[in-house]
């Protein structure tokens, strides 16, 4: 869709990544009855969770947001950026927030409740502090049922980046930044055996089995994959370095 996932396609360029999936509504109509359908149940999983209604189907709305459901089954972490909206208030579309925890605003939300749904690391950029919640990056937590405050997180290898058709710029630099966090935390990888100009996908991919091997190692040291998961980089290298 035009705005933010295009903004995720055309910075990732600018660092290097290529080779997108974009998944349209021809492509939601080329796939089987049965595979519509299926996307169809995820979907109004992601209907009740948000607290909408249901768009019919057959309109070009109704294929967008079930083709979201792809976007979200297909990637290892949702990185989405729109505005948050609190519990009680009304969204920038009008439509006010009836469950208890915030809500993701427009079709960013169908994509970032299924990662939220089938247990995927979630982020979301707030790029509006007008609806209850300050500015910035957060993620959903399980245990406190609602988006927590974070850091800019670094990407996965098989991400997926979304966003509103109404980014902002505060929206488009949290693109840049998601992606400038994660360049410079792979350059301190250092290995002089290896090739130096590695695409950022192997990059991601050396590092995400570095941080298997650590987490192997934490786990066994009696703690929980869960504390793990909620630390920054640098504090999983401070324990490294100190505790283990």
């Amino acid at each position: 869709a035009k705005g933010g996932d295009m903004i995720w396609d055309s910075v990732g360029k600018e660092f290097g990544v290529t080779g997108h999936n974009h998944y349209t509504t021809k492509y939601f109509d080329n796939l089987s009855p049965e595979q519509q359908s299926e996307l169809s149940k995820q979907y109004l999983q992601t209907v009740k969770w948000l607290g909408r209604g249901v768009v019919n189907s057959e309109t070009y709305a109704g294929k967008l947001v079930r083709r979201d459901m792809i976007q979200a089954n297909n990637s290892d972490a949702i990185f989405g950026v729109t505005e948050l909206v609190k519990p009680g208030i009304n969204g920038r579309k009008g439509y006010n927030n009836k469950t208890n925890h915030s809500i993701p605003e427009g079709g960013t939300g169908y994509a970032v409740t299924r990662g939220i749904l089938t247990n995927k690391p979630t982020f979301v950029f707030n790029q509006s502090d007008n609806y209850g919640n300050e500015i910035g990056w957060y993620k959903w937590d399980n245990k406190s049922n609602d988006f927590v405050k974070v850091e800019t997180p670094i990407l996965t290898k098989n991400y997926a980046g979304i966003g509103s058709q109404e980014i902002n710029e505060l929206g488009i630099q949290a693109i840049k930044d998601v992606y400038e966090k994660t360049k410079n935390s792979l350059s301190e990888i250092k290995d002089s055996n290896k090739p130096q100009q590695l695409s950022l996908f192997d990059q991601l991919e050396e590092d995400k089995q570095r941080w298997n091997e650590i987490k192997d190692k934490w786990i066994e040291s009696g703690r929980t994959e869960a504390d793990f998961n909620s630390m920054s980089n640098e504090e999983r290298e401070h324990i490294i370095e100190n505790c283990l």
